[in-house]
């Protein structure tokens, strides 16, 4: 048996599908996978990008539906909350360290930044959240692999850069440089940051089994909550809004919320503790999401539509 494995050709991309690939065969090691690479739009656009989801993910998904590949390897942060015609997530890996790491070549923490530092990343969720906690700094909009980002940075075009944690800690970069894990309290990460996801069509249910035997079952709890959580707010992709959800026992989870404006301007932090049972029920969901729109937060979502990058400088 074989199947076709489609990713992106990042260095990133490519390190993910390995530890995929590593967790398949360890289950199933006669079944041959071969691993094909793209190029996607998100990958060859340097500037601002409207629609992040599809830009990363999108041309793979159509690989799949066209029958060309048997699954794809993606960053879950990547994909739409949205469910996909046709298309199911049927395993993550367990989720590796979420958080947003600061990254200098001179300054140890970011709040030792002097005013008018300039801090780079893609992120309009990272703007905002770079302003509102020091909002003595610029932020820059850096596209690029992280080996690219990391070479500007070097070369002088920023000071800083705010990225994945995640992604450093798997490409094994960034070794010779001051780095910082920023709290998930004032940096709560964008749903399903940390996490691989691999993707397969709906009706290939053999396929679907199999992923099952690697099916990392509580994160994927946790980011299917996180899913839902953005789904109420209503948010659409790239959004200044995090959402994070962890496991604090074991039978509490604890959720941490991030909204906010692109400027950073009046932004709110939530944070709650729930039991597994009521974790199961939408209408938890719903007291939650709910008195922050009706508080403001649903003008805060309107206004970001109008242009995600609007806080970059």
């Amino acid at each position: 048996m074989q199947y076709t494995v489609v990713t992106r050709q990042s260095a990133l991309a490519q390190k993910q599908t390995d530890l995929f690939v590593d967790a398949f065969q360890k289950v199933l090691p006669d079944v041959n996978l071969v691993v094909q690479t793209m190029s996607t739009i998100g990958d060859q656009t340097q500037g601002a990008i409207t629609n992040l989801k599809k830009a990363f993910v999108g041309e793979l998904e159509v690989t799949l539906c066209d029958r060309r590949a048997d699954l794809a390897v993606h960053s879950l942060k990547d994909m739409s909350v949205l469910p996909v015609d046709d298309l199911v997530i049927a395993a993550v890996l367990p989720r590796h360290d979420a958080r947003d790491i600061f990254v200098s070549a001179g300054s140890a923490c970011i709040q030792d930044l002097s005013d008018g530092a300039v801090i780079g990343t893609s992120s309009a969720r990272r703007c905002a959240q770079i302003k509102a906690c020091y909002p003595h700094l610029r932020v820059r909009l850096c596209r690029g692999n992280v080996n690219t980002r990391i070479e500007k940075l070097e070369s002088g075009l920023y000071d800083g850069l705010v990225l994945a944690k995640a992604g450093l800690d798997r490409l094994q970069v960034a070794r010779d440089l001051h780095l910082e894990p920023l709290p998930i309290e004032h940096f709560t990460p964008a749903c399903g940051q940390g996490v691989v996801a691999v993707q397969c069509r709906a009706d290939n249910l053999r396929l679907i089994e199999q992923l099952s035997m690697i099916n990392h079952q509580p994160t994927y709890e946790l980011i299917m909550l996180e899913q839902e959580i953005v789904r109420q707010f209503g948010a659409s992709c790239g959004m200044p809004l995090g959402v994070y959800a962890q496991s604090i026992a074991h039978d509490a989870v604890q959720v941490h919320v991030f909204l906010s404006d692109p400027h950073g301007f009046n932004p709110v932090y939530q944070k709650v503790d729930w039991s597994v049972g009521e974790v199961r029920r939408l209408d938890c969901v719903r007291d939650l999401v709910q008195p922050m729109l009706d508080q403001g937060g649903r003008e805060i979502l309107e206004k970001s539509k109008e242009d995600i990058n609007a806080g970059f400088d």
